[in-house]
């Protein structure tokens, strides 16, 4: 254990047992510890007690607010989370917060707005505040509006895609473009067939330039490697639909009713073959990220979300990727290193990795995730809320 010399100890304040109003204060904390234990704490009090506090405590911190900074400002994104925990939307909070000074805090808001787009009052400029996010400074913000836009399910949020194509992209963006403009294919595919007549003419090219990835007016680097050809292989989605009704119904039949006993179960179906991809306590695959914290480590909308529709939220190091070189050799998995070079990627069975330079590659096609659509779509609705219960109670304490 080590200590600064001369400094006493962090006091660890009461959460078992706090009031609601103390657990509030709670997430003023600079211990990360302490505020995330006071968030899982107030997640399990009644929902009507603590949203009534949560709305007068930030209040107060926003009177308080000289700046969009400081211990109060980051106390209220904490608030935010709090509101997500108990599924019940803050409008005037989350539009604070869709403005503030920080990027990182502006980037998790901008997610908290697709997930409550359908419960949003009329009045709420959310599209006008996705394409202004999409065109943030800040790269992480535009990388999570992008995200955003791919999941809100509706022709019009390709606009804020088209945006966010014409500013600094990277490596992270430019697959972040892929993913949302194929999630949201449904949508926009029958515009396009028509032309797109509600369009202006500058909105028609800057598609046309996002429908083929490889173009990239503003590269983020002037030392960043020359574009190869990209193409997009990312599975048509499945039979269910992460639309915000669904998941929201679902996700309230899996707190009131969901059995993480019978989930287990679930889980471990041959059918299914979650454990074929995925670990758990090192049991288990090594083809998708392991699970053993995935339901301390995301609310369970995000969870719903990633299982319904595999292609919305790629865990970062897991996005498939297939390289073609001029010879025809092939190689598929997980991309490790990369540079003006050369590029590696790593067959994620067996851990093998294959190094290509970089005047050797003819192609690079985004798979996205490697977990199939429509995994799910066999199972009773009970088995679906059971599963998700049972993940969403991965990493928490007994």
């Amino acid at each position: 254990r080590v200590t600064y010399k001369g400094r006493p100890l962090v006091q660890p304040p009461v959460i078992a047992g706090a009031t609601v109003e103390a657990l509030l204060e709670n997430l003023k904390s600079p211990e990360r510890w302490v505020r995330e234990q006071s968030i899982r704490e107030l997640a399990g009090r009644p929902t009507e007690e603590v949203v009534k506090a949560a709305q007068v405590w930030w209040r107060k911190l926003d009177e308080k607010l000289d700046d969009n900074d400081g211990v109060s400002g980051y106390a209220m994104f904490e608030g935010l989370r709090v509101f997500e925990a108990h599924d019940s939307p803050e409008p005037v909070l989350l539009a604070r917060l869709l403005w503030f000074k920080t990027p990182e805090i502006r980037a998790y808001a901008v997610g908290t707005l697709a997930r409550w787009w359908d419960r949003l009052p009329a009045d709420f400029e959310k599209d006008a505040m996705l394409v202004v996010l999409a065109s943030d400074p800040s790269p992480k913000a535009r990388l999570a509006a992008i995200v955003a836009a791919g999941n809100i399910p509706r022709a019009k949020s390709i606009e804020a895609v088209i945006f966010a194509a014409q500013e600094p992209r990277d490596k992270f963006i430019d697959l972040a473009l892929i993913a949302a403009t194929s999630a949201l294919k449904p949508y926009w595919e029958p515009l396009a067939a028509k032309g797109f007549p509600e369009w202006a003419p500058a909105q028609r090219e800057r598609f046309a330039e996002l429908d083929s990835p490889a173009v990239s007016k503003k590269p983020s680097a002037p030392t960043a490697p020359a574009p190869v050809k990209i193409t997009s292989a990312i599975p048509a989605t499945g039979k269910l639909r992460a639309t915000p009704e669904f998941v929201a119904a679902l996700a309230a039949e899996v707190r009131e009713h969901g059995n993480a006993a019978h989930g287990a179960e679930v889980f471990h179906r041959a059918e299914l073959a979650c454990t074929a991809c995925h670990s758990l306590e090192d049991k288990g695959g090594k083809i998708g990220p392991p699970l053993d914290a995935i339901g301390s480590g995301q609310p369970l909308d995000f969870i719903i979300g990633a299982v319904l529709e595999p292609q919305r939220e790629i865990k970062e190091s897991y996005e498939a990727m297939q390289l073609t070189a001029k010879d025809g050799r092939t190689a598929l998995g997980y991309i490790v290193a990369r540079n003006a070079e050369s590029t590696t990627i790593r067959e994620p069975a067996t851990g093998a990795e294959t190094k290509f330079a970089a005047a050797e590659i003819a192609e690079t096609k985004a798979l996205g995730s490697f977990m199939p659509a429509g995994l799910v779509d066999a199972l009773s609705r009970e088995d679906l809320r059971d599963l998700f219960r049972y993940l969403s109670e991965l990493g928490k304490p007994k």
